[in-house]
């Protein structure tokens, strides 16, 4: 697959991947991180780079209208992942603390 250069700053945060996604199925970019997610989770069960770039683009159809069809679904984990990632993110900040804490008394 050749990799497009990101240029602009607002393509910073955009997969070598989503160029190919945007293209092969005319998604706006707030889905694109989602169908390469569903792409690599639903329909391949693996990394992507091993793919041609015709088999990504029919993964990445496909991958479109499973988002679709489920959008619902695949919102509701995509706010779940985010929870215990905070969560996580949480109680790590709070245990670095008690340890500083901690080093600071003794």
């Amino acid at each position: 697959m050749k990799v497009k250069q990101i240029k602009s700053p607002t393509e910073r945060w955009m997969s070598p991947y989503h160029h190919l996604i945007q293209d092969a199925t005319g998604a706006p970019e707030c889905d694109l991180a989602m169908i390469e997610r569903i792409m690599r989770e639903d329909i391949f069960h693996s990394t992507l780079d091993w793919q041609s770039d015709e088999q990504l683009k029919k993964a990445a159809i496909q991958a479109r209208q499973l988002l679709d069809q489920n959008r619902d679904l695949y919102e509701a984990e995509r706010k779940l992942i985010s929870a215990l990632f905070l969560k996580n993110k949480q109680e790590a900040e709070t245990a670095a603390a008690k340890i500083q804490q901690y080093a600071k008394e003794n």
